[in-house]
């Protein structure tokens, strides 16, 4: 039997890193590369279509953070995943569901919870069924 190179993990988060890499696709080999047929991903990424920066890019005032190499989508997520061997078991949108003590997130919180793909951030859960191909 040949010796395993790689440990093997059940679940692996990335949690809002991907925006930050020159290039996304090694880091998706790289975690292939350590699981087994049953692992979950979970990766989490700012949302380029999410609705605050939507109306933050029609006012001409969208910024993005210096340290970002780019924003990703929702079928940007599910492209790069298939690509790199990955399956997407499910892919959504999230915000801050806690924070709920001024007017303005309360108002926020009961827009998201009416059309939760216009979420600030990603969220994507991949299984990855033929690991190390």
């Amino acid at each position: 039997m040949l010796a395993r190179l790689h440990p093997e993990y059940d679940v692996i988060v990335a949690g809002d890193i991907i925006e930050h890499l020159s290039n996304p696709g090694r880091m998706m080999d790289g975690i292939r590369a350590l699981c087994h047929p049953g692992t979950r991903v979970i990766i989490t990424t700012p949302h380029a279509f999410g609705l605050l920066t939507f109306l933050h890019h029609l006012a001409y005032r969208f910024i993005e953070g210096p340290e970002h190499v780019f924003t990703m989508n929702r079928q940007n997520v599910e492209h790069l995943a298939v690509r790199h061997g990955f399956h997407v078991v499910e892919l959504a949108t999230c915000y801050q569901e806690a924070a709920t003590n001024t007017c303005m997130f309360r108002l926020g919180r009961a827009f998201f919870d009416r059309f939760p793909h216009l979420g600030g951030t990603l969220f994507a859960v991949l299984s990855s069924a033929n690991p190390r191909t």
